[in-house]
């Protein structure tokens, strides 16, 4: 992976976010996860060296499927990226960007989260806070270029609390993930970016299996979980929602 080098030449923060990517990476050794291997620069030409995922990405492969995917595999690959989130979080880091374009399929087709460029790691004992502060009454204000994320699968609370995000949000967004995966669509989508993140605080998305009744209920409800907009209300940790998709089979 290469930084441009005018990128590297305009702004010294695109240099310090690129290797940021490859320490915070760098600390997760997990199955799961895209490996990073090294970071430099060659002749002002900075890279990162990462694992090679030669099958693709879960965006790709909706497509080749007509924009949606079975749901055995949908549950599948939603197992892999818990367990590549869990091992984040017991190093307390928060992805903050899961979506179909971050997952990634190895050699043996196992699923791996990519791209932590806008990954952040929390103090130990601290929910810690992020960049992207934006209250609801704020929103039409915004500038779209403060916010952190992608907003079709955006946490509520990344827009209203940021001082209290934490790793609860990644499982937001890969329920976002899974629901695109199941249905064929993302659960909110508005004609602009700051009305589909008012969609993600405001409105809560018609369950799965009412869309598509060949998805199991039991699915549903664990993707509906992940999407509740109160944190507290979803599972408390990645490795508590790998349990309970493990549990499906």
């Amino acid at each position: 992976k290469l930084l441009p080098r005018d990128l590297a030449a305009k702004d010294p923060s695109y240099v310090r976010m690129f290797l940021r990517e490859a320490r915070t990476a760098a600390r997760i050794r997990h199955t799961n996860v895209i490996g990073i291997f090294e970071a430099g620069e060659e002749r002002g030409q900075y890279f990162l060296v990462m694992e090679y995922a030669p099958n693709g990405s879960v965006f790709e492969r909706m497509a080749l499927h007509g924009g949606k995917l079975p749901h055995a595999e949908a549950a599948r690959i939603m197992l892999g990226a818990a367990r590549g989130l869990s091992a984040a979080g017991k190093l307390n880091i928060i992805h903050r960007d899961i979506k179909p374009e971050n997952l990634m399929f190895g050699a043996d087709d196992q699923v791996k989260v990519a791209d932590l460029g806008l990954a952040k790691r929390l103090p130990e004992g601290a929910q810690g806070s992020i960049a992207a502060s934006l209250k609801l009454d704020q929103i039409t204000h915004a500038n779209p270029s403060t916010i952190v994320g992608t907003p079709a699968y955006m946490a509520p609370e990344t827009a209203m609390d940021p001082a209290k995000v934490d790793l609860r949000a990644d499982l937001y967004s890969l329920g976002c993930t899974a629901y695109h995966m199941l249905t064929g669509r993302v659960p909110f989508e508005g004609r602009q970016m700051l009305e589909t993140i008012i969609k993600q605080v405001q409105q809560h998305a018609v369950p799965v299996h009412l869309l598509d009744v060949a998805v199991p209920e039991s699915l549903s409800k664990i993707v509906q979980k992940c999407m509740e907009k109160n944190p507290a209300d979803r599972f408390g940790s990645a490795g508590e929602l790998a349990r309970a998709l493990e549990a499906l089979k």
